[in-house]
C-alpha cells in the first residue's frame, strides 16, 4: 500500500476516534505535492518544514508486508533490526488487494463492506501513535516543571 492510501486510512482511523483530522497530500508524485515544492514557489511551505533539521520523527510504519512471502518477512525483520526499536511501529500494514479496490473507489478501506479487518489494523496504528504522542506530552510537561 502506498503513502497516500496509508495516509487516507490513518486519517480515517483518527477521525473515527473523534480527532479533528487534517490530511495534507504533500506527495511529490502528486499534483498537490508538486505545488508545494521549493522549486514551484518562493514562499516557505510544507517542503521547507520537512527539510528543517529540527524535525522529529514519531515513527516508521512498515507497509505492503506480505506475511506469506519469506522475502517480505525478511525485509521487515531487517528493518526492525536496523532501526531503533522505539522508532518502528509494531503495527504493520499488510499488502492486500482490498486497498487497491478502496483506492479505486476513492474511499478509506474501512468503509468497504469487507474492510473490517483492515479497519482494525489502522485502529491499532492510530492507538500506537496516540500512545507515543501522549508519552511525548508527558515528557514535555515533566521537563517544564
Amino acid at each position: 500500500m502506498g503513502k497516500t492510501s496509508l495516509s487516507i486510512n490513518l486519517a480515517h482511523a483518527f477521525a473515527r476516534a473523534g480527532a479533528n483530522t487534517l490530511l495534507v497530500d504533500a506527495d511529490p508524485q502528486g499534483s498537490v505535492g508538486l505545488s508545494l515544492t521549493r522549486q514551484s514557489r518562493l514562499l516557505n511551505g510544507f517542503y521547507d518544514f520537512l527539510a528543517d533539521p529540527s524535525l522529529n520523527v514519531l515513527g516508521v510504519c512498515l507497509t505492503m508486508v506480505q506475511a506469506d512471502l519469506a522475502e517480505s518477512r525478511e525485509v521487515a525483520a531487517s528493518l526492525r533490526q536496523l532501526l531503533p526499536p522505539e522508532l518502528v511501529f509494531q503495527t504493520q500494514i499488510p499488502r492486500d488487494p482490498l486497498f487497491v479496490r478502496a483506492s479505486a473507489c476513492g474511499l478509506p478501506v474501512g468503509v468497504l463492506e469487507e474492510g473490517a479487518g483492515a479497519l482494525a489494523v489502522f485502529d491499532s496504528l492510530r492507538a500506537e501513535i496516540d500512545a507515543k504522542l501522549e508519552h511525548l506530552e508527558r515528557q514535555r510537561y515533566s521537563f517544564g516543571k
